[in-house]
């Protein structure tokens, strides 16, 4: 299982350098020059996700309980962060044939000392430069304010892996269909539209192996 997240529009996840002259903000990507969305930071999503979801009005207190309780089991709270939870997700990546694909070409170029034009390649084609400006109070711009930002193209799909420590219960599995469901912004620049997504579940419900006969428990 996995999710699929459809960039909306351009995302920028700031690094704290940055591998291109040409920018002051880069984007997190990986050696190869090809964008991704860290797990630490897209789990951090889902969680805001999840907790904008779980309180609905009219519920009562026995209900809402009962679904802050299915939530802390799901991605666990802010208050409890590092404690045990069912899913895990991964770093979201482009699809693994096409990254297999760079790092092949990459690897036998390297030979020739020519595995950074794969980079440079890879970041031209995922990445637009774009430029950003302070404004003052009367909308002109603040001198000295401009920087340069490396932003992920819009329509870009990522993958990110899902893994579960066992099958979801009915109440789990609604959860986390709704979470996934309100994920609609990833990375910063918010504020100017960056990082709107749609996300969809790629994948099925997991479910328990089935037991075979004689190994019940108990079974003799």
């Amino acid at each position: 299982m996995r999710l699929e997240i459809l960039l909306a529009s351009e995302m920028v996840i700031g690094t704290v350098g940055t591998s291109s002259p040409l920018v002051d903000i880069d984007t997190v990507c990986d050696e190869f020059g090809l964008p991704e969305i860290p797990a630490t930071r897209l789990s951090s999503r889902l969680r805001d996700a999840m907790l904008a979801i779980i309180d609905r009005p009219g519920d009562d207190e026995e209900t809402g309980e009962a679904r802050r309780s299915t939530a802390a089991r799901l991605l666990g709270m802010p208050e409890a962060i590092g404690s045990s939870r069912l899913v895990t997700v991964d770093t979201a990546r482009l699809p693994d044939t096409y990254r297999s694909s760079v790092a092949a070409l990459a690897d036998g170029l390297a030979r020739t000392g020519a595995r950074q034009w794969v980079v440079e390649q890879c970041r031209s084609t995922h990445l637009v430069r774009r430029v950003q400006t302070r404004s003052d109070k009367d909308r002109g711009p603040v001198p000295e304010t401009m920087r340069v930002s490396a932003a992920v193209r819009e329509g870009t799909v990522l993958y990110a892996p899902v893994s579960w420590k066992r099958p979801p219960r009915d109440d789990e599995w609604e959860l986390f269909e709704q979470v996934v469901g309100a994920l609609r912004q990833v990375g910063g620049g918010e504020s100017n539209g960056w990082g709107l997504v749609t996300c969809r579940i790629d994948g099925t419900r997991p479910v328990a192996a089935p037991v075979a006969a004689g190994q019940e428990r108990g079974a003799r």
